[in-house]
């Protein structure tokens, strides 16, 4: 992701899982990666300097998979425990955040410890007892009022003894409702788990968006108050180069002819006037400026080419094509809008009869859209098996490497500089003399012919990049019945004035 550094841990027993973090740019020096524990969680640090409450944060992004996953049975390990050990030694040096998917249902039953007090007559009495209570915290509110299973169980208890609450339910409405669905049922296992003393200090919002496309999870949306992140990373400061391109338009071809029949007689014009006294670079000069007037309207286009700062690259938006996939159907099409539909009804209202609706309707365009390209790809196999033997060239062309694009700190006007100083400078020349006789080839001080000319013409190849008098080589091909005699009596000039500089 442009304008983004990334961290993640991936399994090493298990073929799917793990978890990776994004964060920005401008946070890369204020932000440690502290270890990664068990596959599954992320500890990093957020120094104090960026943090308004002047602690450090110290963010574990985790994964738990389900009870019973062949996850156990190949680590052999408890996660809650290690997360356990982990936030007592994180919460001695800074505030502590746990957020992920814990694979856990809670519903409605309290994070904390309910009446958690010591009588004070028995506290003034006895000194020695040094026992801070659980205070108080706004209740939850929540989609998922079901009873919560085992490892919801284990979710309550690291709150109740480690002092993080549950934020789910605690920053409105939208932060409560259900984060996962499947056509099963629907609940919250997806949470925000953060030090309590510290919640409302730290956290400027938090909910949960609505369910989308791409998982069968809700994206939970946090926001941190952190200083420093609008200063110079708010403005703009890209670098804006605009330069000319030239793409040859086969729909302009019969705007071309027309306009070079027009300007026949300046072609005539030009085959008068060139003779072995004009100067070889003023008559080179005037047919490229003919060339030029003639062809550039028709093939020039001004472009910018904008290299991005830090700041647009976060900012940067992913258009999508409207262009349909190859194996895309209407009957494919006709399901993909179902499934738009009730993707979009069970976000307005969730009912068990839409969320039902929904997933039945996700299954079967799933379905026919694996189907569909699977059949679609079968058919590509066949095609290149058959390109593999009938014509090679086409062949080779579907695999054609992409060029990476490599950054470089010089400019393009700094490029223009270079080519021009070494294109003007004059050949170096050997004055030292030889004894060896020089060897002479008689037929190459014949003069140019048309023939010649027109053989030459036609082995031009087309589509590709401009010269530095931005003369494409299609200008040529196209009008070569009235450049051939120009060309003729230029070439022809300049080998007898003997100058090829």
């Amino acid at each position: 992701m442009k304008g983004y550094e990334k961290e993640f841990v991936y399994r090493e027993k298990c073929k799917g899982g793990g978890v990776v973090i994004f964060y920005k740019k401008w946070l890369t020096p204020y932000t440690t990666v502290l270890n990664c524990c068990a596959d599954s969680m992320i500890w990093l640090k957020i120094d104090k300097n960026v943090c308004l409450n002047g602690l450090d944060l110290y963010i574990c992004a985790i994964y738990i998979p389900p009870d019973k996953n062949v996850f156990y049975r190949k680590y052999d390990i408890d996660v809650f425990d290690i997360l356990q050990e982990n936030i007592e030694h994180y919460s001695t040096l800074g505030t502590v955040a746990v957020i992920g998917d814990l694979n856990g249902r809670v519903g409605l039953k309290a994070d904390n410890i309910v009446n958690d007090t010591l009588d004070k007559e028995l506290i003034n009495s006895i000194s020695f007892i040094d026992y801070v209570n659980d205070s108080y915290i706004c209740n939850r509110k929540s989609e998922d009022i079901k009873p919560p299973n085992s490892f919801g169980q284990r979710i309550l208890q690291l709150c109740q003894s480690s002092g993080l609450r549950i934020c789910n339910g605690r920053f409105g409405t939208d932060s409560g409702k259900i984060t996962f669905n499947n056509k099963n049922g629907s609940s919250v296992i997806d949470y925000l788990l953060f030090t309590q003393s510290e919640m409302f200090k730290c956290l400027k919002s938090f909910y949960v968006e609505p369910f989308n496309m791409y998982s069968c999870h809700a994206p939970i949306v946090v926001e941190l108050y952190l200083k420093g992140n609008n200063q110079s990373y708010g403005q703009c400061h890209c670098n804006k180069t605009k330069f000319n391109i030239f793409n040859w338009n086969e729909g302009s071809e019969d705007d071309i002819r027309s306009k070079l029949i027009l300007n026949t007689q300046k072609f005539d014009d030009l085959l008068v006037n060139f003779d072995e006294n004009s100067d070889i670079d003023t008559c080179v000069e005037r047919l490229n400026n003919l060339l030029t007037d003639i062809y550039e309207q028709y093939t020039k286009s001004e472009v910018t080419y904008k290299e991005q700062c830090e700041f647009c690259e976060n900012g940067d938006k992913v258009y999508k094509s409207n262009a349909d996939k190859p194996w895309f159907t209407d009957e494919c099409k006709t399901l993909y809008i179902q499934y738009q539909n009730a993707l979009d009804s069970f976000n307005k209202y969730r009912s068990d009869e839409n969320r039902i609706n929904f997933n039945l309707s996700k299954q079967k365009y799933k379905c026919c859209e694996t189907r569909l390209k699977r059949h679609y790809k079968n058919q590509r196999g066949n095609m290149l098996s058959s390109l593999r033997k009938k014509n090679p060239k086409r062949f080779y062309k579907n695999f054609k490497k992409r060029k990476k694009r490599i950054k470089n700190n010089i400019s393009l006007d700094q490029f223009e500089e270079h080519f021009k100083k070494l294109m003007s400078k004059p050949p170096e020349v050997n004055v030292g003399t030889s004894d060896t006789p020089e060897t002479v080839f008689e037929e190459l001080d014949l003069p140019f012919t048309e023939k010649e000319l027109d053989s030459c013409i036609k082995k031009l190849k087309r589509d590709k990049s401009t010269g530095y008098d931005d003369i494409m080589n299609e200008y040529i091909l196209f009008g070569k019945t009235l450049l051939k005699p120009v060309l003729c009596k230029l070439f022809n000039n300049i080998l007898c004035a003997g100058n090829f500089s």
